[in-house]
């Protein structure tokens, strides 16, 4: 909660989260316990699902915007076959350490390995295998990808859009900034990024 409490005194008016299940709970619970009731950004499957509302009550997730990239369904096939049926969020983060894998394997392959800009330089270039995650490529040292938002209240999901994102918090800032210059505020929210709670 001292956290909470910090991130509140500093005025920040939204949070975005890319903790899993159990620390979005504490997190939400800290800003009830001290009325805190900022927009609340977080990874769809670790922020709307009935564990989270059955610990918080679904009136504290009125201000959730979630989003989430799409996992490729023969990656999805393939994980739940070796491992059975799991939570999406655990398929999802093993999306992405699949493809930095094959990433960073294809880097260090071609390239000496004191020479660490040729292995980022090829790691970047690796597409000689099937990506687990949708529109996932490399641009210039940062990997874009198609990223879905939708607001989350009342239990109720309601997606409003999608980008194909270059970098991940200018792309939050400026999901938040449209959103709430869409009504007649003119204000800049400021955000706090957490991933450590």
């Amino acid at each position: 909660g001292v956290e909470i409490l910090k991130i509140k005194s500093e005025g920040y008016g939204a949070i975005a989260s890319v903790n899993f299940e159990p620390t979005v709970v504490k997190m939400m619970k800290a800003m009830k316990q001290n009325n805190y009731n900022p927009i609340f950004m977080c990874q769809e499957t670790n922020c709307t699902s009935k564990t989270v509302e059955d610990a918080v009550g679904v009136n504290s997730l009125k201000n959730v915007i979630y989003f989430y990239t799409v996992t490729t369904k023969s990656f999805k096939d393939a994980y739940t076959s070796n491992y059975g049926e799991l939570p999406a969020s655990a398929y999802i983060t093993a999306s992405f350490g699949y493809n930095a894998i094959y990433d960073l394997y294809g880097g260090i392959v071609n390239c000496k390995k004191s020479d660490t800009s040729c292995i980022v330089e090829q790691a970047q270039k690796q597409n000689n295998y099937n990506s687990a995650v949708e529109n996932y490529k490399w641009n210039n040292r940062i990997v874009s990808q198609k990223i879905h938002f939708g607001n989350y209240v009342n239990g109720n999901k309601t997606e409003f859009g999608k980008v194909l994102s270059i970098d991940w918090k200018l792309t939050i800032w400026e999901t938040l900034k449209s959103k709430n210059n869409s009504k007649k505020s003119k204000s800049v929210i400021p955000i706090f990024f957490i991933n450590i709670f």
